[in-house]
């Protein structure tokens, strides 16, 4: 066996310098809060984008709320009742002609023509009114179905937009971000975006999981806040209502008391009464039996004379 093959193999190990050590690991920290850094900006862009678009999606509802609000005001106004014909002018005027001609002797006297004269001038003015209100209705009629041809054309412009811009810049966004950065929970939520943006703002997360997760737990902890505050509002009804149904309770208690008084006073009143009726019948029948007394005491008297 030669020596070659006996002789183990050194490795040389060079000491580390500590100084070079710290300053390439502060090199990898800085370099991985940029990268961090980057990231965030960028899901904060996208985040930003997406909000802008569900606001701008809100905003063309809104329109079209109004518009329809607007279709059902000029709808209403279609169903108004078309004015009466002024019968009550025409009932007045024949009314007078009647009293006229009762309350003339002659045909030739003043209030006969007088009030015939006023029953026409009535009867004309109500046609008048109803000619002239018949054409106002009808120039009304044709202004509202005008304004509510406009609408309902404004109201189909505004789905139209609303479709477009949901199809054309919603959709295409939302599906290039939800498989891999966003959560199809929370996408189409304005309310959940605007939570996450400023939470990744406030620099409270650096990634949108960690933003979404914080924003989960902040819902619940207002669901359990408010589901506390309920059942406070709950306890403390309940408690009140237990008072007051004391409150009646010890008021029906006292009115029983007062009305078992009363009865007691009543009774006792009674058997006084009853009392002093006994004794006026023992009176009464002492009084007969004295009379009777006296009587047989006369007719014996008389029977001795």
């Amino acid at each position: 066996m030669s020596n070659e093959e006996t002789m183990p193999v050194q490795v040389q190990v060079f000491p580390t310098d500590p100084v070079m050590e710290r300053t390439e690991n502060v090199a990898l920290i800085r370099r991985h809060n940029e990268a961090v850094t980057y990231l965030r900006h960028q899901d904060c862009a996208m985040l930003t984008t997406l909000r802008d678009h569900l606001k701008e999606n809100i905003r063309l509802h809104k329109i079209l709320d109004k518009i329809n609000a607007e279709i059902d005001r000029l709808k209403k106004l279609l169903k108004t009742p078309k004015p009466k014909f002024k019968i009550m002018l025409v009932i007045l005027a024949v009314v007078i002609a009647v009293v006229g001609m009762l309350l003339g002797s002659d045909r030739n006297t003043t209030l006969y023509y007088g009030a015939l004269g006023i029953g026409v001038a009535l009867i004309i003015l109500a046609i008048i009114l109803k000619v002239n209100g018949n054409k106002k209705w009808q120039a009304f009629i044709d202004e509202t179905n005008a304004q509510l041809a406009v609408e309902e054309e404004n109201a189909i412009n505004a789905q139209k937009d609303i479709d477009e811009y949901w199809n054309g810049q919603v959709v295409p966004f939302v599906e290039a971000i939800v498989p891999d950065l966003f959560p199809a929970s929370h996408v189409l939520n304005y309310n959940a975006v605007c939570g996450i943006l400023d939470i990744m703002t406030n620099l409270r997360a650096d990634t949108i999981k960690e933003a979404v997760n914080l924003y989960e737990e902040m819902l619940f902890r207002g669901r359990m806040q408010n589901a506390f505050k309920h059942m406070e509002s709950s306890l403390a009804e309940t408690a009140r209502n237990s008072a007051r149904t004391a409150d009646a309770a010890e008021r029906s208690a006292a009115a029983n008391e007062s009305a078992a008084a009363s009865a007691a006073l009543t009774a006792a009143s009674a058997a006084s009464m009853a009392a002093s009726s006994a004794s006026m019948a023992r009176s009464a029948s002492r009084a007969a039996d004295a009379s009777v007394s006296a009587s047989n005491a006369i007719k014996d008297a008389a029977n001795r004379s």
